[in-house]
């Protein structure tokens, strides 16, 4: 899996008391640095940050990288973990469950992109930006954001295309036969 580290914005610690599952928790907010479009170009001189929405996060075993659980963001960029995250790090998949879509590094066998944080100590509230890589003047360090960028862009569109028009080669699966027949756009630039 590609990995690239990214950087706090903010950072929470609490201590897991008398092994109370209450207390044993991490959770927060996930987002990433973003660029307005612009008819110049990306604004740069105002970075945005918006959430990661309902991208796959998995809390993994820093030492061993054994996937310990695994979960959602919520469209906020939200998430928890009902455990201590002690020797473990988040690592938050470039993928959403629905609609199936993962943004793949095609110059690494086609491993979906993530980001990872550093240790975590227990349990936390966590905050983490997944950082641009925009020094304020050019790139200088990974563009980590980019792949959730990529993710927030196309993660809508799914459902918007198959609400216009159900494609004409679905084919049932027991029978082989077509399910649905070519259909006109509905909308009123469609032709």
């Amino acid at each position: 899996m590609a990995r690239v580290g990214v950087g706090l914005s903010s950072l929470a610690v609490s201590i897991c008391l008398f092994g109370g599952t209450a207390d044993c928790q991490v959770r927060g907010r996930l987002a990433f640095e973003s660029f307005q479009a612009t008819a110049r170009g990306l604004d740069y001189n105002n970075p945005m940050e918006k959430p990661v929405r309902r991208a796959r996060v998995l809390l993994v075993d820093a030492a061993s990288e054994t996937i310990l659980a695994e979960t959602v963001t919520g469209n906020d960029g939200s998430f928890s973990f009902s455990q201590s995250g002690s020797g473990a790090k988040l690592v938050v998949l470039a993928q959403t469950l629905d609609p199936a879509i993962r943004v793949e590094d095609n110059t690494d066998n086609n491993l979906t992109w993530a980001a990872e944080s550093p240790p975590l100590q227990g349990s936390e509230n966590i905050n983490l930006l997944i950082p641009s890589g925009w020094n304020g003047s050019a790139y200088s360090e990974a563009r980590v954001s980019g792949p959730f960028a990529i993710l927030d862009a196309v993660m809508d569109r799914p459902r918007r295309f198959a609400t216009l028009a159900p494609s004409p080669f679905l084919r049932s699966a027991s029978t082989g036969v077509p399910t649905t027949g070519p259909r006109q756009a509905t909308s009123r630039t469609a032709r």
